[in-house]
C-alpha cells in the first residue's frame, strides 16, 4: 500500500512538472499582424514618428493648447511578444481613441520624444537583461514644435519598435556584439523618458524560446 501511494504521488508530481512546461512547449514566435502606418495628422494608424517630424501636423503658434481627453488609452500591441533567443520582432506603442467621436489633441514637442524612447528588458528580479556593464551618460536639451493630431473613433496613433531577444555589454561607452538572451520570460518596459499627459511608460511581456537549429 505504501509503495502504491508513493507511486501515485510520483506520477502526480511528474504530471505537475509536465504541465508547467507545456505552455512554453506550445508557444511559437510571434508574427504580429500590425497595420501599415499612415503618414497623416488625422484618421487611424497614424505614424507618430512621421507626425512629430512633419510640419503638416504642427500645432498653430497662437497660444492655444488642446488637452488630451479621457478617451485616450495607451498600450502595447501585441502585449506579449514571443521570440526565439537571438531573434527579433516588431511591436507598437499605441495611443487609441476609445470613444465614439473623433478627438483632437496636442502632444508637446513630439519630435523630441519619438527618437528617444527607452526600451528595456527586465528579468524576474527587475534587473536589466538586455544591457550589462556601466551605462554612459549623455544627451542634452531638445526643442520642437507641438504636434496636433485627430483620431477617428476607435482610431490610433503608433510608434513602432523592433524588439531583439539579445543582450549587449557596454564597455568604455561602446556596445559590444550581441549574444542571445537566456530562455525565459522578461518584462518589456517602454518609456518616453520624461512622461507627458499622453506619453507614459507602458509594460508588456517578452517570452524567449530556445532557438531552433
Amino acid at each position: 500500500m505504501k509503495f502504491e501511494k508513493r507511486f501515485i504521488f510520483l506520477v502526480l508530481l511528474l504530471a505537475s512538472c509536465a504541465s508547467k512546461q507545456t505552455p512554453e512547449a506550445n508557444l511559437t514566435p510571434t508574427k504580429a499582424a500590425l497595420p501599415e502606418l499612415v503618414s497623416s495628422c488625422s484618421g487611424t494608424h497614424l505614424d507618430l514618428k512621421w507626425a512629430g517630424e512633419s510640419r503638416e501636423c504642427q500645432a498653430p503658434f497662437d497660444g492655444t493648447w488642446l488637452d488630451a481627453p479621457e478617451e485616450l488609452e495607451v498600450f502595447l500591441e501585441p502585449s506579449t511578444l514571443v521570440l526565439e533567443a537571438g531573434g527579433s520582432g516588431e511591436l507598437d506603442y499605441v495611443i487609441r481613441n476609445s470613444g465614439t467621436e473623433a478627438i483632437t489633441f496636442d502632444l508637446a514637442a513630439l519630435d523630441c520624444y519619438t527618437g528617444y524612447f527607452d526600451v528595456q528588458l527586465l528579468d524576474a528580479a527587475g534587473e536589466r537583461a538586455d544591457r550589462t556593464g556601466k551605462p554612459c551618460s549623455g544627451g542634452g536639451g531638445c526643442s520642437a514644435p507641438n504636434t496636433r493630431l485627430t483620431l477617428a473613433p476607435g482610431g490610433d496613433a503608433r510608434l513602432r519598435f523592433e524588439i531583439k531577444a539579445e543582450t549587449r555589454e557596454m564597455q568604455a561607452c561602446k556596445l559590444q556584439d550581441p549574444t542571445p538572451l537566456a530562455v525565459g520570460t522578461y518584462t518589456l518596459d517602454i518609456s518616453p523618458g520624461d512622461s507627458t499627459e499622453v506619453l507614459v511608460p507602458t509594460r508588456g511581456e517578452l517570452v524567449v524560446l530556445s532557438s531552433k537549429p
